[in-house]
């Protein structure tokens, strides 16, 4: 897909440009220090930026991401920050994609995923692929419409073996599981069909609240 200028400038409209002012709200953790902030202002990806799959370029100050055909793969972007316990906070705009996931892996395949589309969200741990036994697991299920060309603020928060998700005012999602609790070797943003748009991302290290 093209990205036009008039597409983009109807996304920054809607408030998509720009950091917000106030922290994120938390549940079960406490900030940390922070790990990673990008607002793409500048021309070009950061070194801690990844492209795995997909087209991802900055785009009059936000990060655009869509699927290219001849991957037959969703968009695949990585943010290279190593983590066990964090505190992620980012705002996108859902302008075509058949599904947006956020998802971790651990150092020997997938671990747990948000996938986020305009019939709402969900939580799952992954199966394991090297284990035929292995099934993915739905943890939470969020049936609330999410609007196209809408900015959106998701906040994560990852302690030990426990996930909690925000999304707007309206979507919350949580679950636990002891495979939680391990080393992640980076962040996944995951584009299914064009396209996404993504800005103002902040990491925190975390500790438990309380």
């Amino acid at each position: 897909m093209k990205f036009t200028a008039l597409t983009l400038s109807i996304l920054l409209v809607s408030g998509i440009s720009g950091f917000a002012g106030e922290g994120p709200k938390l549940t079960i953790a406490k900030l940390g220090p922070e790990m990673a902030v990008d607002d793409f202002s500048g021309d070009a990806l950061s070194s801690d930026w990844v492209v795995a799959k997909g087209k991802w370029a900055i785009k009059d100050g936000a990060l655009v991401g869509a699927e290219l055909e001849s991957d037959k793969h969703a968009a695949v972007l990585n943010l290279q920050k190593p983590n066990h316990n964090l505190v992620l906070q980012f705002d996108f705009v859902l302008q075509g994609v058949k599904g947006f996931v956020l998802s971790f892996n651990h150092a020997k395949g997938h671990l747990w995923r948000v996938t986020i589309n305009e019939e709402g969200a969900q939580l799952r741990k992954d199966l394991d692929k090297k284990d035929p036994t292995s099934k993915a697991i739905m943890m939470a299920d969020a049936k609330t419409a999410l609007e196209k060309g809408k900015t959106y603020t998701l906040t994560a928060e990852i302690v030990g073996d426990k996930v909690a998700v925000r999304i707007g005012d309206a979507i919350t999602l949580a679950g636990s599981h002891a495979d939680f609790d391990t080393d992640k070797p980076n962040i996944r943003f995951v584009a299914q069909g064009e396209l996404v748009v993504i800005d103002n991302v902040k990491v925190w290290e975390a500790q438990p609240a309380g």
